[in-house]
């Protein structure tokens, strides 16, 4: 069975991988707090602890990192929305908490041990059944689409080179947002296609919000059907795909994107060709 990538609740969109996580967070909380519990120890706030240790520094690395995109930024460096985090700070940061946890408080092994077993099986399972492991396989589709000036450009004429697609609507407010992050990415690098696809509106529509937005047309495609979204099974708007310099998707983020987030994912992409 293939997961959706969001699952929609009335008008909230939630990525289907954070509730995922979120599940797995919260059963390795739960199995501590029942270990620690025999011990007569209360465990939730040392576990919550480490987390939020291992998300602000995957956070502050990720932000240094990228720091040109979030100089003088301060409320986007607090946002982790953009999923900007560096995971192998992230994981060194709770491994190191974990390590003084069990050296400080001895009684707590068992539970930190079981919660940490909890949390390494719940990322396995979530890496080989998850949204993305679903999409495995897929390519840049045949699909012929048309600009705000009347052409007809096919996605395919852009394997070759680094393709990022993102789906979206003027009624969206976070596509909005995100939007002239993307469009200044897509100049800042011509070695990747950068292609901003309308879903499901019409091109009077988008041309008049791009001329009140003052922002550029060249990057726009027009979907009329949503025909996308229905390729990679996804509705959920934004939606960005990442394809590599051999047409493969190689991920599928549902959600506000940052630049410096733009830039992490299209480093993977080029790292990910042989």
């Amino acid at each position: 069975m293939n997961l959706p990538e969001a699952l929609h609740l009335g008008s909230l969109t939630l990525s289907t991988t954070v509730v995922m996580w979120l599940v797995v967070l919260c059963l390795a909380s739960w199995l501590g707090a029942r270990i620690a519990k025999t011990q007569k120890m209360a465990f939730d706030g040392w576990f919550y602890g480490m987390l939020l240790f291992a998300i602000a520094s995957g956070r502050a690395v990720f932000v240094w990192q990228y720091w040109a995109e979030y100089a003088g930024a301060w409320g986007k460096i607090i946002d982790v929305r953009d999923g900007g985090i560096h995971l192998g700070a992230a994981l060194a940061a709770a491994g190191l908490a974990a390590l003084v946890l069990l050296a400080c408080k001895k009684p707590l092994r068992k539970a930190v041990v079981a919660s940490l077993l909890t949390v390494g099986i719940g990322a396995a399972c979530i890496h080989q059944f998850g949204p993305n492991a679903a999409n495995q396989g897929l390519r840049l589709p045949n699909m012929t689409l048309q600009t705000l000036a009347g052409e007809t450009r096919s996605l395919q004429d852009l394997q070759g080179q680094p393709v990022v697609v993102n789906l979206w609507a003027t009624w969206c407010p976070p596509c909005r947002r995100e939007m002239p992050a993307l469009m200044h990415f897509a100049e800042q690098n011509p070695q990747v296609a950068v292609v901003l696809v309308n879903q499901g509106e019409e091109a009077a529509t988008v041309a008049v919000y791009l001329q009140q937005e003052t922002l550029p047309s060249h990057a726009v495609w027009l979907d009329p059907h949503s025909d996308i979204g229905g390729f990679v099974g996804q509705r959920a708007l934004p939606t960005t795909l990442f394809f590599d310099g051999l047409g493969r998707l190689q991920e599928v983020r549902v959600g506000e994107l940052s630049e410096a987030t733009l830039q992490q994912k299209v480093s993977a992409l080029q790292t990910a060709q042989p």
